[in-house]
């Protein structure tokens, strides 16, 4: 009769072997780009279009956003402009009306130091 701490011993041994791995490291030599513009908007027919502004981020980074304070956004409704968004803090611009249906906006913001998107 086996002893059932010697199933228990050879069980922890297989798991330990089949549980280690070999580690391979590789290192990517990833380039910095200069921060670009980023718009994120959320257009609704029942509220105020409301985007935020702030500059991308290196992929590794792991700060929050930037917001930028000082861009120029503006929302063109079939093609003519419509406002320029008016700048509340932090980043966040917002119109004073609510988007039609049926209509198409388009948004274009510019800041001092980027390429405007």
């Amino acid at each position: 009769m086996k002893s059932p701490y010697l199933f228990l011993l050879g069980s922890v041994l297989l798991g330990s072997i089949l549980l280690s791995a070999c580690e391979t490291i590789v290192e990517i030599d990833i380039p910095r780009e200069a921060p670009r513009l980023v718009a994120n908007a959320f257009i609704n027919p029942d509220s105020l279009i409301s985007v935020r502004v702030s500059r991308s981020k290196f992929v590794l980074d792991n700060a929050p956003l930037k917001p930028i304070e000082n861009a120029t956004a503006q929302i063109f409704e079939n093609g003519q402009l419509r406002e320029s968004l008016e700048h509340t803090g932090q980043g966040l611009y917002v119109s004073s009306f609510k988007p039609q249906v049926g209509s198409e906006y388009t948004l274009q913001v510019a800041a001092q130091g980027f390429e405007s998107i």
